[in-house]
């Protein structure tokens, strides 16, 4: 979609902003101080820039949803009067708006506190080894050393040499400056700074949190449970940029087409629909054709693909489509995915194909009865 990639592209351009303006500031000698303010006031600024064009965006595609929608009920059902925006609630697009900011301004807070807590580790580690360097080994090196997170093997390590200079050599070894002016130190954050808004990224560490996730089984039943977040999450500052964009905008067209769908009274229900292809995942496909309430349903989880589709009121004179139609998509998706698996469990490492359109025809044959992919789905499903 290109009016996501020219969103997601200016997202991506703030970061490079903020990146080329640390880059220049920290160039000069900084103090402690000036250095911690000039990370918090860039990434301000970026997260201020965003919040612009998230506002802009996600109103701009909720309305062309709302219009689009519109169209497509009018174009199906003669007696459609179109949209009424007066009656148009904004409580769902203001959610969407502010949930995004949030996003990405705490995203934004932990790139600032990533970058603050690395130029306070240069400038520990210089400081160490210039009292090092000038009184010796004392026991607040030792505390100083306990701190910064030294492991006790280190210290000893460090402690039990005879001289000054075998311990400054055993610190520079693990890649610990030294012997830099305070305010020369700003300097050495500079490759951190594009490691950060480059390919090493972020780490967000929400362990403990909860959020919701879905649990469907092999006969489509499904449930939203509360699980705890066991592993850190690790992602660059474009890729979250992508995310951001790729799901705001999908979320906008699929408020604004609810909205419009439910002010005109012609549908009875929902089912979930996926993409169905080689990048689907197994729980998204389970869901494919499956009855759901609004809100229950897509997305679910981050650049989830799936969609509502409507149910039609027999009054409509629409035709919806059979339970059958869905069960048979499904199983097809299973069936090529559980030989796929099958398939490549009997190739050499490294030589094994990305995906169900490169199995030998014979593979696809010979697809089980009722009960038979059952057990199939039941173990994809795990």
């Amino acid at each position: 979609m290109v009016y996501t990639k020219e969103y997601e592209r200016k997202l991506i351009a703030e970061y490079a902003r903020a990146q080329k303006t640390l880059v220049r500031k920290f160039s000069a000698p900084l103090s402690r101080h000036a250095a911690k303010e000039a990370i918090d006031s860039t990434l301000l600024l970026t997260a201020a820039m965003q919040t612009e064009l998230i506002l802009t965006e996600i109103q701009a595609e909720y309305l062309a949803g709302l219009y689009l929608e519109s169209d497509l009920i009018a174009g199906k059902i003669p007696a459609y009067v179109g949209f009424d925006f007066s009656g148009a609630s904004r409580v769902g697009i203001n959610k969407l708006t502010r949930d995004t900011i949030g996003h990405i301004g705490k995203f934004n807070e932990e790139l600032a506190n990533e970058l603050k807590l690395r130029y306070g580790t240069l400038v520990d580690n210089n400081e160490l080894l210039t009292q090092l360097e000038k009184h010796g080994w004392t026991a607040h090196t030792e505390n100083r050393m306990v701190k910064m997170g030294f492991d006790r093997g280190t210290i000893n390590l460090v402690k039990h040499q005879t001289t000054t200079n075998k311990m400054l050599q055993i610190l520079e070894q693990q890649g610990i400056r030294g012997n830099i002016p305070p305010n020369e130190v700003a300097r050495q954050l500079i490759p951190y700074i594009k490691g950060i808004f480059g390919t090493e990224g972020v780490t967000i560490d929400n362990i403990g949190s909860v959020r919701k996730v879905l649990i469907v089984n092999a006969d489509g039943k499904y449930k939203w449970v509360n699980k705890k977040v066991t592993r850190v999450f690790h992602t660059t500052a474009n890729n979250y940029a992508d995310i951001i964009a790729r799901s705001t905008i999908i979320d906008a067209n699929r408020l604004a087409r609810h909205q419009t769908l439910q002010q005109s009274g012609f549908v009875k229900a929902y089912r979930s629909i996926a993409v169905m292809d080689e990048r689907t995942g197994y729980h998204d496909a389970m869901m494919h054709g499956v009855i759901v309430k609004w809100g229950e349903g897509p997305p679910y989880h981050a650049r989830c693909r799936c969609e509502y589709e409507p149910i039609w009121k027999k009054s409509t004179g629409l035709t919806n489509r059979p339970e059958s139609f869905y069960d048979d998509k499904r199983d097809k998706f299973f069936w090529k995915q559980h030989q796929l698996k099958k398939y490549n469990a009997t190739l050499p490492k490294g030589s094994k194909i990305p995906n169900a359109n490169f199995l030998p025809r014979d593979m696809l044959k010979g697809m089980p009865g009722k009960e038979g992919m059952r057990a199939v789905r039941k173990e994809m499903l795990g």
